[in-house]
């Protein structure tokens, strides 16, 4: 059997295929057919084909095709075709398309959700650094949410593709 080993790499650093216990990154990464049990990284991370059961970025993340358990993610995201079965969990703008996570929570002043499910809860607090404006949730295609959309401030607004679908309840937004 294949022993999974631990990294950390204090720079920028390129992971092409592997698979690992542990990958702790200190600066920026670029990923491709990376399979890692937990994995952090202290810069922006783009990446495609990786599996994880816990992935944390402080900082920017652009995937594609990746899956797991639990995200976090300290900034921005951008995915596309990923499955993240628990939390998803991302203080910046979020921007998904032809994605599954079981709950959203985000700060983001705008949520665009393209051909996505979320199986759980859409939970979209305050954006604290914001200097004003409404946090925007878009839900285009046929985007379908299985739990409730709850804007914690009371002012969020939603716009909906006739194609989305919101099968909870919706609190603290224009509809």
């Amino acid at each position: 059997m294949f022993e999974r080993e631990s990294k950390e790499f204090k720079e920028n650093t390129k992971l092409d295929g592997g698979r690992y216990e542990t990958v702790t990154v200190d600066g920026s990464l670029e990923f491709d057919d990376v399979d890692a049990l937990t994995m952090t990284v202290n810069g922006n991370a783009t990446g495609e084909d990786g599996t994880f059961v816990s992935l944390a970025v402080n900082g920017s993340l652009k995937a594609e095709d990746c899956t797991s358990e639990e995200l976090t993610v300290n900034g921005p995201a951008n995915l596309e075709d990923c499955k993240i079965k628990g939390l998803c969990s991302i203080t910046g703008n979020v921007t998904a398309q032809d994605c599954q996570m079981g709950s959203l929570y985000t700060s983001a002043m705008s949520v665009v959700l393209d051909d996505c499910i979320i199986n759980g809860d859409i939970m979209i607090r305050p954006d604290m650094g914001a200097l004003g404006g409404e946090q925007e949730l878009r839900l285009n295609g046929a985007t379908i949410v299985k739990g409730s959309i709850t804007f914690e401030d009371g002012s969020g607004v939603i716009s909906k593709s006739s194609d989305a679908i919101v099968e909870g309840e919706i609190s603290g937004a224009d509809k």
